[in-house]
């Protein structure tokens, strides 16, 4: 996990950097941007636009990055060997509990990280494949940056699946009116 200066462009792109005053580009994110037409008139979003534009007079942003998990290599293997013992039913709720276990560790990490003194979280901690960020394939080059030599164990198999299957790989957007939304790629009739 990591938070890095950041900037957008007008591709729809989330530019990472290595540090503030430097121009060297980490990581270059193209997002998705909401196509569907909204009877409302409300705006198409896309999780760049609120990270701040990029540009000479523009200071970057603050954007995080994150890869957990709540797994490992002997759990998986225990549920696997639970599963060929006929313990389906026991494989299945250590699962579920890593999962669960998973999504607590992210949650107390954005509210840790995220908060406001007075205690009201901001932001949001998009993950790469839910619909505010459908493109699963952004994974690769987090996974790269955030475990550059594997100490997690954590990989991706040729669907960008996360394996252990217990982990999470998604980013912090800090600006305190993001939310999320769905991406929808067909905008519609």
């Amino acid at each position: 996990m990591g938070f890095w200066p950041a900037c957008s462009t007008p591709q729809d792109h989330i530019l990472f950097f290595a540090e503030a005053s430097s121009r060297r580009i980490i990581l270059d994110m193209p997002l998705d941007r909401d196509l569907l037409r909204h009877g409302d008139g409300s705006p198409n979003l896309c999780l760049a636009d609120f990270i701040a534009g990029e540009g000479p007079a523009c200071s970057p942003d603050t954007a995080g990055l994150f890869l957990l998990t709540a797994s490992s290599p002997e759990l998986e293997t225990l549920a696997e060997n639970m599963q060929k013992c006929g313990n389906v039913y026991e494989a299945l709720i250590l699962k579920t509990l890593l999962d669960l276990l998973a999504e607590a560790a992210s949650e107390a990490l954005y509210r840790e990280l995220m908060t406001y003194p007075c205690g009201t979280p901001r932001g949001i901690r998009p993950a790469f494949g839910y619909p505010s960020c459908p493109d699963h394939t952004l994974k690769k080059d987090v996974v790269a940056l955030l475990q550059p030599d594997g100490h997690l164990d954590i990989t991706l198999t040729s669907s960008y699946m996360l394996q252990p299957s217990a982990s999470i790989c998604g980013m912090y957007i800090t600006h305190p009116q993001a939310h999320y939304f769905t991406v929808h790629k067909d905008p519609g009739l």
